[in-house]
């Protein structure tokens, strides 16, 4: 048994998870709100009567089936420090640096062709989150942030697990007190889905993995580095849900 369970976690993939159970809840109610009256129909009905909230973690729970063992690169993409943009985008839609990018245009296109694969909406919800988590555009030499170590609050974690859920869960708010709250303070506008805007969706996530990395020493005061980056954590949150929202509406228009 002890064998069996040894190679199964080789077979996990780099950066398992991403925002944790409640970012990823937070997006796909933002995404919600921001949803036309045809789509959010259609997607109601797609998803059997359930929200874009409730169905945004199912990517991370359909890893317990063997039978989804193939998608695990689809949650991530790993890029080395300190690219430029132009490196960076001939670089994005390589799915030998995971294939978070990737996949977004792949499980839209499948979804124009046939907008009720219900496996496919659930699939998209997950990863348009995924790739507004910093980490999930983290670094192949350190996992995405999983072998930086850090003391949190006291508490032995990794940089990966802090961004995963730990900064977020920390503000003891649900998911839709959360969201409600993000929405009412965080300056944004709302843009019609283009398909060059993937790309840039995760180079922006690039640039805030590039912050987070210089400074993760900074975790070992943790108000300080709350203070400091509660920003960019809940503008993450919030263009993931606006981004989220903008191409459903182009799926289903």
């Amino acid at each position: 048994m002890k064998k069996l369970i040894i190679i199964a976690c080789a077979l996990l993939p780099v950066c398992a998870y991403a925002w944790g159970l409640e970012g990823h809840r937070i997006i796909g109610e933002i995404a919600q709100q921001h949803l036309t009256k045809k789509a959010k129909k259609q997607i109601v009905a797609v998803l059997g009567g359930s929200t874009i909230a409730m169905e945004a973690n199912w990517g991370d729970f359909v890893k317990s089936d063997t039978a989804y063992r193939a998608c695990s690169p689809w949650h991530y993409n790993n890029f080395e420090a300190g690219l430029d943009h132009a490196t960076f985008d001939s670089l994005a839609m390589r799915q030998d640096r995971g294939e978070a990018v990737y996949r977004i245009y792949d499980l839209a296109d499948r979804l124009r062709q046939n907008p009720n694969d219900t496996v496919a909406l659930r699939f998209l919800i997950h990863i348009v989150g995924d790739i507004h988590c910093p980490m999930h555009m983290g670094r192949p030499d350190d996992r995405g942030g999983n072998k930086i170590k850090i003391k949190w609050f006291g508490h032995d974690t990794n940089l990966h697990a802090l961004w995963d859920d730990k900064l977020i869960d920390g503000q003891k708010l649900s998911y839709t007190e959360y969201a409600a709250h993000i929405m009412r303070t965080q300056p944004y506008t709302y843009e019609r889905f283009e398909s060059s805007q993937v790309i840039d969706w995760a180079w922006q996530t690039v640039q805030n993995g590039e912050e987070i990395y210089a400074t993760y020493d900074l975790a070992a005061r943790p108000y300080n580095y709350m203070f400091r980056f509660k920003n960019m954590w809940e503008s993450s949150l919030m263009l993931g849900g606006l981004h989220l929202a903008a191409l459903l509406n182009d799926i289903y228009k």
